[in-house]
């Protein structure tokens, strides 16, 4: 009797574990993008001074003589807090890439969301009082590059929903698929969330082509 061939991995489970890991490796990268440079205050003539997630995080000074600002003008900007939600959901987000499914998806989302509203939170705390005009804040590489982390982590869980929603869906009913009305609905909600994403995300390139543009001419 010749041996059975054995069982190939089906592709739509390669393609899930690459998902979840590609997360998982987004998710975790933020805890080393916050040792890079995470907000800068700028002047009219660009950066003056850029501060990382992690000192934030531990507490910086305003630096007064660099804007020739009186020191008693403006406090301390003290203990910027919600980076600690950010790498609070950060991890939240690798635990749902370890546990995967749907929950571990919708976690993900959850996180991710938190996360980067989180992270407008902790670009805030360093905006300048009204009376201020000198100087401004802007994200810094390792801030913009956590939210384009947050914008991946959202797309892949948003894309990975859809496929396997559908995927179940495209099933027999049976015992082997009681739920296939649920799987529906989940398809229907991340696949409406997904062209929303998407909406989002060319409106997005397209304002910063235009700013792009504008500043060039």
């Amino acid at each position: 009797m010749e041996n059975a061939a054995p069982a190939q991995t089906p592709t739509r489970f390669r393609l899930g574990i690459a998902t979840r890991v590609l997360k998982g490796l987004g998710q975790g990268s933020i805890l080393l993008l916050l040792a890079l440079p995470f907000v800068a205050l700028a002047n009219c003539s660009g950066p003056v001074i850029e501060y990382s997630g992690y000192q934030a995080l531990a507490g910086v000074s305003f630096p007064a003589a660099q804007f020739q600002i009186p020191q008693d003008q403006y406090p301390d900007f003290g203990h910027d807090w919600a980076i600690a939600g950010i790498v609070l959901f950060a991890l939240i987000g690798v635990a749902s890439a370890w546990f995967g499914g749907v929950k571990g998806a919708l976690v993900g989302l959850g996180a991710s969301v938190a996360g980067f509203l989180a992270t407008q939170f902790a670009l805030q705390f360093f905006d300048p009082p009204e009376t201020a005009r000198n100087w401004s804040t802007e994200a810094a590489n390792g801030g913009a590059a956590i939210v384009l982390v947050y914008f991946a982590s959202v797309g892949l869980d948003l894309t990975w929903m859809v496929g396997k929603s559908w995927s179940m869906v495209g099933r027999r009913r049976g015992a082997g698929n009681p739920d296939r009305g649920d799987w529906v609905a989940l398809g229907l909600f991340s696949g409406a969330f997904l062209v929303l994403y998407g909406l989002v995300l060319l409106a997005g390139i397209a304002l910063l082509v235009v700013l792009r543009t504008e500043t060039n001419g």
